[in-house]
């Protein structure tokens, strides 16, 4: 049986493929600032789904625009946990994004997160059990931009920091992916 994210990066990628032969317009204009906004879709190996939302800055000011700047907050509680008894968590982070090919739809790219990360156990059976954490992780990865003001990011990622629930947040697992589609809110 295939696990979840790859049928759910499958999907993606056939629905990108179909989405880009339907007549997408091939011209870009790189923009002096942009702000985009949407919903992160994040799956740890063997672990839960956290989602939640994301957003990437950019501006011409910054780098010459080889830089965009992002914050996403992610929790069990739009994932896992949303219908289950899994253990809520809850992270944020802040990203640092080199996109390469910008005058190109198709952009591979890589981040930096650097975060906090905290599990609420909810009982004080577990007061003694680490229930938060520093994250720092890097990303590699592609994202498309669509003639519609809409860009889709689909990302595989490695925790620096992670835990086994006796030296760290037991919750935080090395490997994860992650599919974001984000809507053009300033360009």
């Amino acid at each position: 049986m295939k696990p979840p994210f790859l049928t759910l990066f499958f999907a993606i990628f056939l629905i990108s493929s179909m989405l880009a032969k339907a007549g997408i317009d091939d011209s870009v204009v790189v923009n002096k600032q942009s702000l985009i906004g949407g919903f992160r879709f994040q799956k740890a190996v063997g672990f839960y789904w956290t989602n939640g939302i994301s957003l990437e800055y950019n501006n011409a000011k910054i780098w010459n625009q080889k830089i965009s700047f992002g914050l996403n907050f992610v929790s069990s509680k739009l994932g896992s946990a949303l219908f289950s008894n899994a253990i809520p968590y809850y992270e944020i982070n802040f990203s640092g994004i080199k996109y390469f090919r910008h005058e190109k739809k198709l952009k591979p790219l890589i981040r930096l997160n650097i975060g906090y990360a905290h599990a609420n156990y909810g009982s004080d059976i577990f007061k003694d059990i680490p229930n938060q954490s520093m994250l720092l992780s890097f990303e590699i990865g592609a994202a498309y931009d669509f003639k519609l003001p809409i860009r889709i990011a689909v990302t595989g990622g490695y925790n620096i920091i992670t835990g086994n629930g006796m030296s760290g947040l037991g919750v935080l697992f090395p490997v994860y992916a992650q599919f974001s589609i984000f809507y053009k809110i300033l360009i």
